[in-house]
Protein backbone atom coordinates (compact mmCIF):
# COMPACT_ATOMS: atom_id res chain seq x y z
CA UNK A 1 0.00 0.00 0.00
CA UNK A 2 3.13 2.13 0.60
CA UNK A 3 4.23 1.99 -2.58
CA UNK A 4 0.98 2.81 -4.11
CA UNK A 5 0.92 5.84 -2.15
CA UNK A 6 4.00 6.86 -3.29
CA UNK A 7 3.61 6.89 -6.72
CA UNK A 8 0.68 9.42 -6.08
CA UNK A 9 3.37 11.63 -3.95
CA UNK A 10 6.08 11.38 -7.04
CA UNK A 11 3.34 12.54 -9.42
CA UNK A 12 2.47 16.09 -6.86
CA UNK A 13 6.00 16.54 -5.70
CA UNK A 14 7.23 16.70 -9.33
CA UNK A 15 4.67 19.47 -9.71
CA UNK A 16 6.19 21.11 -7.15
CA UNK A 17 9.74 21.27 -7.58
CA UNK A 18 8.76 22.08 -11.36
CA UNK A 19 8.29 25.29 -9.55
CA UNK A 20 11.35 25.91 -7.24
CA UNK A 21 14.75 27.66 -7.52
CA UNK A 22 17.60 26.04 -8.62
CA UNK A 23 19.39 23.53 -6.19
CA UNK A 24 23.27 23.03 -5.80
CA UNK A 25 26.55 22.94 -7.53
CA UNK A 26 27.77 19.46 -8.93
CA UNK A 27 31.35 18.87 -10.29
CA UNK A 28 32.83 16.96 -13.13
CA UNK A 29 34.25 14.96 -10.11
CA UNK A 30 33.57 12.82 -7.21
CA UNK A 31 35.29 11.21 -4.01
CA UNK A 32 33.88 7.79 -2.36
CA UNK A 33 32.58 9.07 1.16
CA UNK A 34 32.15 5.85 4.09
CA UNK A 35 28.75 4.15 3.44
CA UNK A 36 26.85 3.95 7.21
CA UNK A 37 24.64 1.13 7.88
CA UNK A 38 21.53 0.97 8.78
CA UNK A 39 20.62 2.86 11.82
CA UNK A 40 23.90 5.06 11.56
CA UNK A 41 24.22 7.92 13.31
CA UNK A 42 26.40 10.49 11.56
CA UNK A 43 27.46 14.00 11.31
CA UNK A 44 28.73 15.88 9.12
CA UNK A 45 32.19 16.55 7.88
CA UNK A 46 32.11 19.71 6.05
CA UNK A 47 29.55 22.41 5.69
CA UNK A 48 26.51 21.16 3.22
CA UNK A 49 26.15 24.39 2.37
CA UNK A 50 27.88 27.37 2.30
CA UNK A 51 27.03 31.02 3.82
CA UNK A 52 24.02 28.91 5.07
CA UNK A 53 21.12 32.27 4.62
CA UNK A 54 19.67 34.31 7.64
CA UNK A 55 16.38 35.10 7.28
CA UNK A 56 15.37 37.84 5.11
CA UNK A 57 18.41 37.54 3.21
CA UNK A 58 17.38 36.74 0.06
CA UNK A 59 20.44 36.97 -2.09
CA UNK A 60 22.27 34.58 -0.02
CA UNK A 61 19.39 32.43 0.12
CA UNK A 62 19.74 32.59 -4.02
CA UNK A 63 23.50 32.07 -4.43
CA UNK A 64 22.82 29.04 -1.41
CA UNK A 65 20.93 26.67 -4.16
CA UNK A 66 22.31 27.93 -7.25
CA UNK A 67 25.07 26.34 -8.37
CA UNK A 68 28.12 28.51 -8.83
CA UNK A 69 29.23 27.67 -12.00
CA UNK A 70 29.58 29.42 -15.59
CA UNK A 71 26.71 30.43 -17.57
CA UNK A 72 25.01 28.07 -20.38
CA UNK A 73 27.14 29.24 -23.29
CA UNK A 74 25.85 29.50 -27.07
CA UNK A 75 26.58 26.28 -27.82
CA UNK A 76 26.19 25.18 -31.22
CA UNK A 77 23.20 22.69 -31.67
CA UNK A 78 22.94 20.54 -34.84
CA UNK A 79 20.12 18.78 -34.16
CA UNK A 80 17.68 19.24 -37.72
CA UNK A 81 14.28 18.46 -38.12
CA UNK A 82 15.21 14.78 -36.74
CA UNK A 83 12.26 12.38 -36.83
CA UNK A 84 11.77 10.66 -33.77
CA UNK A 85 8.45 9.27 -34.61
CA UNK A 86 6.60 8.14 -37.70
CA UNK A 87 3.82 5.97 -38.19
CA UNK A 88 0.41 5.47 -39.14
CA UNK A 89 -1.23 7.46 -36.51
CA UNK A 90 1.06 10.28 -35.64
CA UNK A 91 4.85 11.81 -36.16
CA UNK A 92 6.87 13.87 -34.06
CA UNK A 93 10.08 15.93 -34.92
CA UNK A 94 13.07 18.38 -33.30
CA UNK A 95 13.09 20.47 -35.34
CA UNK A 96 15.67 22.15 -33.73
CA UNK A 97 17.53 23.48 -30.54
CA UNK A 98 18.35 26.76 -29.45
CA UNK A 99 20.38 27.98 -26.38
CA UNK A 100 19.40 30.88 -25.20
CA UNK A 101 19.93 33.62 -21.85
CA UNK A 102 17.18 32.06 -20.11
CA UNK A 103 18.09 28.22 -20.85
CA UNK A 104 17.63 25.71 -23.88
CA UNK A 105 14.72 25.18 -26.26
CA UNK A 106 13.87 22.68 -28.32
CA UNK A 107 11.20 22.91 -30.99
CA UNK A 108 9.40 19.90 -31.88
CA UNK A 109 6.36 19.66 -34.17
CA UNK A 110 3.48 17.00 -34.14
CA UNK A 111 1.50 15.46 -36.50
CA UNK A 112 -1.94 13.83 -35.76
CA UNK A 113 -2.41 11.56 -38.93
CA UNK A 114 -5.79 10.29 -37.67
CA UNK A 115 -8.63 11.17 -39.18
CA UNK A 116 -11.44 11.15 -36.17
CA UNK A 117 -8.89 11.30 -32.98
CA UNK A 118 -7.74 14.21 -31.21
CA UNK A 119 -4.27 13.34 -29.66
CA UNK A 120 -2.12 13.38 -26.59
CA UNK A 121 1.26 14.40 -27.11
CA UNK A 122 3.39 14.35 -23.66
CA UNK A 123 7.02 13.93 -22.52
CA UNK A 124 8.23 13.29 -19.08
CA UNK A 125 11.38 11.62 -17.31
CA UNK A 126 13.49 14.28 -19.03
CA UNK A 127 17.38 13.72 -18.06
CA UNK A 128 20.12 15.96 -19.41
CA UNK A 129 23.98 14.38 -19.65
CA UNK A 130 22.78 11.95 -17.13
CA UNK A 131 20.56 14.37 -14.98
CA UNK A 132 16.87 14.61 -14.36
CA UNK A 133 15.91 17.53 -15.67
CA UNK A 134 12.20 18.37 -15.20
CA UNK A 135 10.36 20.05 -18.13
CA UNK A 136 6.61 20.35 -18.60
CA UNK A 137 5.70 19.07 -22.31
CA UNK A 138 2.01 17.99 -23.34
CA UNK A 139 -0.23 19.37 -26.30
CA UNK A 140 -3.11 18.13 -28.08
CA UNK A 141 -3.58 17.91 -31.80
CA UNK A 142 -6.63 17.52 -33.53
CA UNK A 143 -7.37 15.18 -36.34
CA UNK A 144 -5.51 16.11 -39.19
CA UNK A 145 -3.26 18.85 -37.23
CA UNK A 146 -0.34 19.66 -36.85
CA UNK A 147 1.16 22.17 -33.64
CA UNK A 148 4.74 23.45 -32.46
CA UNK A 149 5.58 23.00 -29.17
CA UNK A 150 8.31 23.82 -26.91
CA UNK A 151 10.26 21.68 -24.35
CA UNK A 152 12.34 24.24 -22.33
CA UNK A 153 15.25 24.05 -19.86
CA UNK A 154 15.63 26.75 -17.77
CA UNK A 155 19.46 27.82 -17.33
CA UNK A 156 18.97 27.80 -13.33
CA UNK A 157 17.77 24.14 -13.79
CA UNK A 158 20.59 23.16 -16.00
CA UNK A 159 23.35 24.80 -13.77
CA UNK A 160 22.15 23.13 -10.72
CA UNK A 161 23.38 19.72 -11.79
CA UNK A 162 26.58 21.73 -13.03
CA UNK A 163 25.30 21.23 -16.62
CA UNK A 164 26.13 24.04 -19.55
CA UNK A 165 24.89 22.52 -22.64
CA UNK A 166 22.61 19.65 -23.34
CA UNK A 167 24.96 17.17 -25.33
CA UNK A 168 22.74 14.08 -24.73
CA UNK A 169 18.70 13.99 -24.25
CA UNK A 170 16.86 11.33 -22.76
CA UNK A 171 13.29 10.99 -22.60
CA UNK A 172 9.65 9.35 -22.22
CA UNK A 173 7.54 9.85 -25.33
CA UNK A 174 3.48 9.13 -24.76
CA UNK A 175 0.94 9.67 -27.81
CA UNK A 176 -2.68 8.64 -27.27
CA UNK A 177 -6.01 9.50 -27.52
CA UNK A 178 -7.14 12.56 -25.82
CA UNK A 179 -10.81 11.63 -25.07
CA UNK A 180 -10.33 7.90 -24.30
CA UNK A 181 -7.69 7.34 -22.13
CA UNK A 182 -8.18 3.42 -21.38
CA UNK A 183 -7.17 2.92 -24.84
CA UNK A 184 -3.83 1.62 -25.39
CA UNK A 185 -0.74 4.48 -26.08
CA UNK A 186 -0.11 5.06 -29.82
CA UNK A 187 3.33 5.72 -28.65
CA UNK A 188 4.81 4.95 -25.46
CA UNK A 189 8.49 4.92 -25.19
CA UNK A 190 12.34 5.92 -24.40
CA UNK A 191 13.70 7.74 -27.14
CA UNK A 192 17.73 9.18 -26.36
CA UNK A 193 19.62 12.19 -28.88
CA UNK A 194 22.53 13.63 -29.26
CA UNK A 195 21.49 17.50 -30.11
CA UNK A 196 25.42 18.91 -30.42
CA UNK A 197 26.61 15.94 -32.27
CA UNK A 198 28.63 14.25 -29.51
CA UNK A 199 28.95 10.34 -29.56
CA UNK A 200 27.50 9.14 -26.16
CA UNK A 201 31.04 8.23 -24.54
CA UNK A 202 31.92 11.50 -25.10
CA UNK A 203 29.23 13.26 -23.16
CA UNK A 204 29.85 14.54 -19.88
CA UNK A 205 27.24 13.45 -16.67
CA UNK A 206 29.03 16.20 -13.92
CA UNK A 207 29.26 14.60 -9.93
CA UNK A 208 28.53 15.73 -6.87
CA UNK A 209 30.94 17.91 -5.41
CA UNK A 210 32.47 15.66 -3.01
CA UNK A 211 32.73 18.83 -0.68
CA UNK A 212 29.16 19.04 -0.80
CA UNK A 213 28.20 15.83 0.72
CA UNK A 214 26.85 15.82 4.37
CA UNK A 215 26.13 12.48 4.61
CA UNK A 216 26.54 9.47 1.74
CA UNK A 217 23.41 6.92 2.86
CA UNK A 218 23.66 4.47 0.86
CA UNK A 219 26.00 3.33 -2.04
CA UNK A 220 25.32 -0.28 -3.35
CA UNK A 221 25.33 -1.71 -7.19
CA UNK A 222 21.95 -0.75 -7.69
CA UNK A 223 21.79 3.00 -6.04
CA UNK A 224 23.19 5.70 -4.73
CA UNK A 225 21.14 8.22 -1.80
CA UNK A 226 23.41 11.13 -0.34
CA UNK A 227 22.19 14.34 1.94
CA UNK A 228 23.99 17.15 0.72
CA UNK A 229 22.19 19.30 3.57
CA UNK A 230 19.29 21.52 5.28
CA UNK A 231 18.32 25.11 4.35
CA UNK A 232 15.31 27.05 5.81
CA UNK A 233 12.88 27.77 3.03
CA UNK A 234 10.79 30.46 3.37
CA UNK A 235 7.83 29.40 1.71
CA UNK A 236 8.16 25.88 2.12
CA UNK A 237 9.67 25.21 5.68
CA UNK A 238 12.63 23.12 6.82
CA UNK A 239 14.46 21.60 3.75
CA UNK A 240 16.60 18.74 3.24
CA UNK A 241 18.13 18.64 -0.12
CA UNK A 242 19.80 15.19 -1.18
CA UNK A 243 21.33 13.40 -4.31
CA UNK A 244 19.66 10.15 -6.02
CA UNK A 245 21.63 7.94 -8.46
CA UNK A 246 20.05 5.12 -10.18
CA UNK A 247 22.95 2.83 -10.64
CA UNK A 248 20.72 -0.04 -12.38
CA UNK A 249 21.02 0.60 -15.81
CA UNK A 250 17.49 -1.48 -16.58
CA UNK A 251 14.76 -0.95 -13.75
CA UNK A 252 13.66 3.09 -13.13
CA UNK A 253 14.02 3.23 -9.52
CA UNK A 254 11.71 4.81 -6.65
CA UNK A 255 13.33 6.32 -3.67
CA UNK A 256 10.66 7.46 -0.56
CA UNK A 257 10.88 7.90 3.19
CA UNK A 258 8.46 6.60 5.54
CA UNK A 259 8.36 6.63 9.47
CA UNK A 260 10.36 9.80 9.59
CA UNK A 261 11.12 11.59 13.24
CA UNK A 262 12.49 15.12 13.98
CA UNK A 263 14.02 15.03 17.64
CA UNK A 264 11.74 12.05 18.26
CA UNK A 265 8.52 13.73 16.95
CA UNK A 266 6.87 12.06 13.70
CA UNK A 267 6.53 14.77 11.48
CA UNK A 268 5.64 12.85 7.75
CA UNK A 269 7.36 14.56 4.81
CA UNK A 270 5.19 12.69 2.02
CA UNK A 271 8.33 12.02 -0.10
CA UNK A 272 8.82 9.99 -3.05
CA UNK A 273 10.28 10.17 -6.39
CA UNK A 274 11.54 8.43 -8.76
CA UNK A 275 14.90 8.16 -11.00
CA UNK A 276 14.93 6.75 -14.42
CA UNK A 277 17.41 3.75 -15.04
CA UNK A 278 21.04 4.98 -15.24
CA UNK A 279 20.40 8.36 -14.15
CA UNK A 280 21.06 11.34 -11.48
CA UNK A 281 18.98 13.71 -9.90
CA UNK A 282 18.60 16.60 -7.37
CA UNK A 283 15.94 16.38 -4.88
CA UNK A 284 14.39 18.47 -1.88
CA UNK A 285 12.37 17.03 1.28
CA UNK A 286 10.32 19.76 3.10
CA UNK A 287 9.08 19.66 6.25
CA UNK A 288 6.01 22.06 7.10
CA UNK A 289 6.16 25.12 9.35
CA UNK A 290 3.22 24.40 11.01
CA UNK A 291 4.41 20.48 11.91
CA UNK A 292 7.56 22.09 13.44
CA UNK A 293 5.45 24.89 15.06
CA UNK A 294 2.99 22.33 16.60
CA UNK A 295 6.07 20.12 18.18
CA UNK A 296 7.53 23.40 19.31
CA UNK A 297 10.85 22.35 16.93
CA UNK A 298 12.93 25.41 16.84
CA UNK A 299 16.05 23.43 16.15
CA UNK A 300 16.63 20.33 14.28
CA UNK A 301 18.77 17.98 16.25
CA UNK A 302 18.67 14.86 14.18
CA UNK A 303 16.56 13.29 11.76
CA UNK A 304 15.52 9.63 11.84
CA UNK A 305 14.07 7.75 8.48
CA UNK A 306 13.20 4.68 7.07
CA UNK A 307 14.82 5.04 3.44
CA UNK A 308 13.23 2.27 0.77
CA UNK A 309 14.47 1.57 -2.68
CA UNK A 310 12.34 -0.41 -5.31
CA UNK A 311 11.67 -0.62 -8.69
CA UNK A 312 9.51 1.83 -9.90
CA UNK A 313 7.67 -0.09 -12.31
CA UNK A 314 7.11 -3.59 -9.59
CA UNK A 315 4.68 -2.21 -6.79
CA UNK A 316 5.28 -5.69 -5.34
CA UNK A 317 8.64 -6.48 -5.74
CA UNK A 318 11.31 -6.55 -3.13
CA UNK A 319 12.88 -3.44 -1.85
CA UNK A 320 16.67 -3.28 -3.46
CA UNK A 321 16.95 -0.82 -0.01
CA UNK A 322 14.89 -0.89 2.99
CA UNK A 323 16.58 0.28 6.51
CA UNK A 324 16.62 2.97 9.01
CA UNK A 325 19.09 5.60 9.12
CA UNK A 326 19.73 8.65 11.03
CA UNK A 327 21.18 12.00 10.06
CA UNK A 328 22.22 14.99 12.41
CA UNK A 329 22.43 18.29 10.78
CA UNK A 330 25.88 20.02 11.72
CA UNK A 331 25.06 22.99 14.08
Amino acid sequence: MKKIISIFITAAMLLAFASCGSLPSVSKTNEQNNQPTAKQTANNTDEPISDTPKSGDKTKETETKTAKTEPVKKIDYTIDNEIIVDNENCKVTIVNATAKNSGVDFKFTLENKTSDKVLMFSIDNTAVNGWIISSLFAESVSAGKKANETLSFSKSSLESSGLTSVDKLEFKLRVYDYDNWSADEFVEDIFTVYPTGLADSEVVSPEIIAEKVAMTVVDDENCKFMILGTYEDKIWGYTVMVCLENKNSEKNLRFSWDDTSVNGYMIDPFWASSVSAGNKAIETITFSKSKFEENDIKKVEEIEFELSVSDADDLFGDDFVKDVFVYKPKQ
